[in-house]
């Protein structure tokens, strides 16, 4: 293990960002014996520390602060090397813990006697060290218990410490600083970036802080990268999704390292914006809920929806870095994760969002053929919902099969263009097998007849119009028979002007 141990604390750097809230909320604990700065990796926990020391906490304290730059369950030797250089005579070589890493009871109480004896506090910042160890706990607490509150314990951890917190809560002798509070405002997060020589409007760093999560790592990439771009105010989302170092980041110091079950996990689950109850037991199998509940106690950038007990989410920055990954990884599991999470959706009548999981997917296919199956065509000609007409435009021009042509047909009549849209249905009358066109009991033939119906209404005569859309209407399925309550083609079919 490689560890620095110095009665020193850090200095903060030149772009640091004054949290007073958070600082203000650790002196606010001055009689604590323990505190606790738990969450994520890059999110502030150091920096927030330095300042807090430098400026908040007791001048009279003992500091000191042992960073833990790799993993080792050692924890005794730095911890005793910087308090025997901080002046605290301790008893025995801090040099030689026992063998089996612990220092056993008759070295703790020693230790314990002699801090408590000193008439001195001693305030020890522990960084980076994740406390696992149930018997290495026990030691930390029996120490703390037993100094008549002249030892201060300070962590900052990526995971809770296995501490008997509550205990310590009941006894009002625990502050916490956690990942929700370590997420930095707006008005931080335009400080941050004034700091680094960008200055963005207010909406934009509304719009930046929010997809980042206040993530205080990547609003420092994200600055380095706006740096960088000439546009920068006009393209900051394609900015931050370009940046390298924080997706570097994000891999190395948080997917690499989790333990397989739990990075198969992360993969599993961030397909859908949204984890909903029984949505994340078909992506991840029965155990996903608590599963992912323990995630979100570990500050793995997961966190629980408030008011929505089971509904969980990911910040877009990683839940789009995670998506990324399994594609590269896996596109084959990748298109079969989207394509179950939309299947969920469907089957509990959501389908829009249902469809925008295949498109999340790039699964334009299934995009196309839902739309037909679940007679939304209508809804793309007249206009009627930005966000549909906004997915059916990404299908690929060159998709060949009967269900994009028909949904391409029915974009191209929605822009007043009934000739392309005349010929988009000739492709999809060569693309489908001849009875299904014809069939308009099939919700493909029924979306067709459908737009050419509309079609007819803006450049046939009327008589065959009229024919046309009495046909397909008394075809239209009505709500009773379980179809999507939707008006029927009719409704405006002989208008000559089809809205857009």
């Amino acid at each position: 293990m490689t560890y620095a141990a110095r009665s020193g604390v850090p200095a903060t750097s030149a772009s640091h960002v004054p949290r007073p809230r958070l600082v203000a909320a650790l002196d606010g604990a001055a009689s604590a014996r323990l505190v606790l700065v738990s969450g994520p990796a890059g999110s502030g926990k150091t920096s927030l520390l330095a300042e807090w020391l430098h400026e908040g906490a007791p001048r009279d304290d003992e500091l000191g602060w042992v960073t833990f730059e790799d993993e080792d369950t050692r924890l005794w030797q730095p911890l005793l090397a910087c308090l025997a250089a901080l002046g605290l005579p301790i008893p025995y070589a801090a040099a030689q813990p026992s063998p089996d890493l612990l220092l056993g009871r008759s070295r703790l109480e020693e230790l314990a006697a002699a801090v408590a004896a000193s008439g001195r506090r001693w305030t020890l910042v522990i960084d980076g060290y994740e406390l696992r160890s149930t018997e290495l706990a026990a030691e930390v607490t029996f120490l703390l218990d037993h100094t008549d509150g002249r030892l201060r314990l300070v962590f900052a951890a990526r995971v809770d410490p296995v501490l008997p917190l509550y205990r310590f809560r009941l006894d009002d002798s625990l502050a916490e600083v956690r990942a929700a509070d370590l997420r930095f405002t707006d008005v931080e997060a335009a400080d941050l970036l004034q700091r680094c020589d960008v200055r963005l409007p207010a909406g934009l760093v509304h719009d930046l802080d929010s997809r980042l999560g206040g993530w205080a790592a990547g609003l420092r990439f994200a600055a380095r990268a706006l740096t960088r771009h000439e546009h920068a105010v006009d393209s900051v989302a394609a900015v931050v999704a370009q940046a390298a170092d924080i997706n570097e980041y994000l891999l190395a110091e948080v997917l690499q390292v989790q333990e397989p079950e739990t990075r198969d996990l992360l993969l599993r689950t961030c397909v859908p914006d949204l984890l909903r109850p029984g949505l994340a037991e078909e992506l991840a199998g029965p155990d996903a809920p608590r599963a992912l509940a323990e995630l979100a106690r570990s500050n793995m950038f997961l966190e629980p929806v408030p008011d929505r007990p089971g509904y969980y989410r990911y910040p877009p920055f990683f839940r789009d870095l995670l998506r990324a990954q399994l594609a590269f990884e896996d596109p084959a599991t990748a298109a079969e994760l989207h394509r179950r999470a939309a299947a969920w959706l469907r089957g509990r009548d959501m389908s829009f969002r249902s469809v925008a999981q295949l498109a999340t997917g790039g699964l334009w296919s299934d995009v196309a053929r839902q739309l037909v199956d679940d007679l939304l065509v209508p809804r793309l000609v007249l206009g009627q919902d930005e966000r549909l007409l906004e997915m059916a435009r990404h299908i690929p021009a060159d998709l060949g099969d009967a269900t994009a042509c028909i949904v391409r047909a029915a974009l191209a009549l929605a822009a007043s263009d009934p000739l392309t849209c005349a010929e988009e249905l000739d492709r999809a009358r060569s693309a489908a097998e001849p009875a299904t066109a014809a069939d308009d009991d099939a919700p493909r033939g029924l979306s067709f007849a459908v737009v050419d119906s509309l079609r007819a209404c803006a450049v046939d005569d009327l008589d065959s119009a009229a024919a046309l859309v009495e046909r397909t209407s008394r075809a239209w399925p009505r709500p009773a028979a379980g179809r999507p309550g939707w008006p029927g083609p009719h409704s405006r079919a002989c208008s000559r002007s089809p809205e857009p």
